[in-house]
């Protein structure tokens, strides 16, 4: 066992690159303790064959980080085949095989196997499974002869963690940590750099090379001068001198001080759902009393809610009035004043909308409202997506899209004055709609054009005014716009969300919005690479702004079986806002990062967003906007804010918490479900309220049980 100390060193960032440049040795590394990643050149998977006497072929093979690699060896004459003899076993022509065959020390003999070739020259090939193939090489024969291999460094260097391990990971700021792992490797000369991340940043802590027992390897960590926060620990093994490395996270944080970095998450507490094991189907609200509403649809078709008092959750109830079918789609609101509005989609006959209340003072309306009356109810037609708001006066306000074969879709809306839902009003052909309310009893409705002539692809917006009702419809986004067009949903059965605005204080407004270049739309394979957003400052919108980091990598616009969302919207009553969205990273895989954009009451930050997900890696640095259809981020009065992620850790899916303060920015990540991490726990639902709180349910992937978090400043 061999014990290393390190002091904490300076800030570096981890770049996501799969090589590292060939020059960027151990030994020059040891002469600087800390550096930069740099993006390097991939080394060639095989080299040239080489003689060794006229009855043996020779050739190296490169790491290729493939442990499962398959080789064969293949005549490319066509004279007379030959016979492989692995390890003794024959084989036929053409054979494949497993690299374990070719580690050092074991031969894979070639017998020829018909008349001589009078040519006196056969030909071979090396060709591994993916195509790769070593410079075709001659042999002489009719003598026998044997392929050897020697240094085939296929096999990954592997290495797991033992400390931290989630228990007592817990201590006093300043306080050293024994960090322990295992490790193994097949050239027993990999380098090891140990880093601790604190969601935006990872830092050096030291470094140590591969123990060749692989056993009790320890590292103490001195963490004086590190903030109070849960940090992970990653170990990056630079194999083969430099020339490849693989990262090691650790799925159990360390916590310094305070067990949520200065932030006032609760301990985590179950939720029980019964007769219940999907993720779909679901909304989660604050009513702004410090409570909180979980809706869900059991596998009965019955509509059940869990209710949170502040400081625990009650057992979920049957919610009468609901309609017991197949409804999809719940959009849960509040008015900030302890009620709820809940609307949902009908998608059995006949289809329609509806909605129904629950009063903090007299529980749920005794039946559901048909919001969709006028609309011709048969089969023929469709619902696209809806969307709903809840005013601080009382007042509310329902928006959906419906199809009609043949015909574009046109939405309408219903207002509830207080007392009685008034019946519908269309806006005129769109889809894709969504809705906010202010605090004041005004309604903002931002949607695309689906009319199929000149304006599809546009973006409009329509203002209801209290006391007035509807302005018309008018231009938000011109599609020609740097020839960014919006048609990323199938108006059919998609229901992500890739328009959204937020609403409060007295006609203040944002939006935010995917869109895609102009003449790529095929209806189904759309790919959306841009955020665009505005603010509506009681008058006008003003200038729009482009609020992606500019690589036009796609975005992450939600999974439509699912109901995601592909914006995160949040408005406070002091006027600024934040929207969240995942964008791909700069190695164009599918991993992505999670993005962050401030209306500050005056501007957006163009072009300038902030990555609120922790340093991304090859394998597991995926990090993603998941669920629900309705919160992604939301602030408080003050401006301040929370948005929650999904984040790989390790080898499971965790959910992270990012707190946004004015002064600060983007501080306090929390790890919400790292009590739980023994499987993947990503799906999950948040809600926040104007006073600060905010509150976050998920569900563990493989037991199906769920859980909770709340925040209380």
């Amino acid at each position: 066992m061999r014990t290393h100390r390190f002091i904490t060193g300076l800030t570096v960032s981890l770049v996501a690159v799969v090589w590292l440049s060939a020059t960027d040795t151990a030994e020059a590394r040891g002469a600087k303790p800390q550096k930069q990643w740099v993006t390097g050149i991939a080394i060639p998977r095989g080299s040239p064959p080489m003689y060794l006497t006229t009855d043996h072929l020779y050739f190296t093979d490169a790491d290729d980080g493939d442990s499962t690699i398959f080789y064969r060896i293949t005549s490319v004459s066509n004279m007379n085949g030959v016979t492989l003899l692995i390890n003794g076993v024959p084989a036929v022509r053409n054979s494949r095989f497993p690299q374990s065959a070719l580690v050092a020390g074991n031969v894979v003999a070639v017998q020829h196997n018909g008349a001589p070739d009078t040519s006196g020259t056969f030909w071979f090939a090396v060709v591994d499974d993916e195509g790769n193939q070593c410079p075709t090489a001659n042999t002489r024969w009719p003598e026998d002869f044997t392929i050897s291999v020697t240094e085939p460094v296929t096999l990954l260097p592997t290495l797991t963690w033992v400390e931290p391990d989630g228990n007592e990971d817990t201590i006093a700021p300043g306080e050293p940590f024994t960090l322990k792992w295992t490790d193994a490797d097949a050239d027993d000369n990999a380098l090891i750099d140990i880093y601790f991340a604190d969601g935006l940043t990872s830092t050096y802590i030291g470094s140590t090379f591969e123990d060749p027992d692989g056993e009790a390897d320890e590292m103490v960590w001195d963490t004086t001068g590190v903030p109070d926060g849960s940090y992970f620990l990653c170990a990056r093994v630079t194999d083969k001198g430099g020339t490849r490395f693989f990262d090691f996270w650790c799925e159990h944080p360390v916590t310094i001080g305070s067990a949520s970095g200065g932030s006032d998450w609760r301990p985590p507490q179950p939720v029980s759902l019964t007769n219940d094991t999907s993720y779909t189907a679901k909304a989660l609200e604050m009513d702004g009393l410090g409570n909180a509403m979980f809706v869900h649809r059991t596998g009965l078709y019955e509509w059940k809610y869990n209710f949170f008092d502040g400081t625990a959750w009650g057992t979920d109830a049957i919610a009468p009035g609901m309609l017991a079918h197949s409804i999809a789609n719940p959009a849960l609101r509040s008015d900030g004043a302890g009620d709820y509005l809940m609307v949902y989609k009908r998608t059995s006959d006949p289809y329609s909308v509806h909605a129904i209340f629950y009063r903090h003072e007299d529980g749920w309306d005794a039946v559901t409202s048909n919001v969709s009356p006028v609309n011709p109810i048969r089969t023929t037609y469709w619902y696209g997506n809806h969307d709903a708001a809840f005013s601080a006066d009382g007042h509310a306000m329902v928006i959906w899209a419906v199809y009609k074969p043949n015909n574009p879709m046109r939405i309408w809306t219903n207002r509830f004055d207080g007392a009685v839902w008034q019946g519908e009003t269309s806006l005129g052909t769109g889809e894709g709609v969504a809705i906010a309310a202010d605090g004041y009893g005004n309604f903002m409705a931002v949607f695309a054009e689906s009319d199929g002539q000149a304006n599809e692809g546009n973006i409009y917006y329509a203002l209801y005014t209290n006391g007035v009702g509807w302005g018309p419809k008018t231009l938000l986004h011109n599609r020609t716009t740097d020839g960014q067009t919006w048609s990323l949903t199938y108006t059919h059965t998609n229901q992500r969300k890739t328009i959204d605005v937020a609403g409060a204080g007295d006609k203040k407004f944002v939006a935010a919005y995917i869109l895609q270049s102009a003449g790529s739309d095929t209806r189904g394979n759309q790919v959306g690479r841009r955020v665009y957003g505005r603010a509506f400052n009681g008058t006008a919108w003003q200038v729009e702004r482009r609020l992606d980091n500019g690589s036009d990598r796609p975005i992450w616009r939600g999974d439509p079986d699912a109901t995601e969302n592909g914006i995160g919207l949040a408005i406070s009553p002091d006027g600024t806002g934040l929207t969240t969205f995942a964008q791909l990273n700069a190695d164009a895989t599918p991993l992505h990062e999670v993005w962050a954009n401030r209306y500050d009451g005056a501007d957006w930050a163009t072009l300038a967003p902030t990555r609120i997900s922790f340093p991304l890696d090859a394998t597991y640095g995926r990090a993603r906007l998941l669920y629900p259809p309705g919160r992604r981020v939301a602030m408080d009065a003050a401006g301040n804010g929370v948005a929650t992620f999904y984040q790989v850790v390790g080898a499971t899916r965790e959910v992270v918490a990012v707190h946004f303060h004015p002064d600060t920015g983007w501080v306090d990540r929390t790890v919400l479900s790292a009590t739980n991490n023994d499987e993947s726990e990503y799906r999950h639902w948040m809600a926040g309220d104007a006073s600060g709180k905010a509150i976050v349910v998920w569900r563990q992937d493989t037991s199906a049980n769920w859980w909770s978090r709340a925040y209380v400043k």
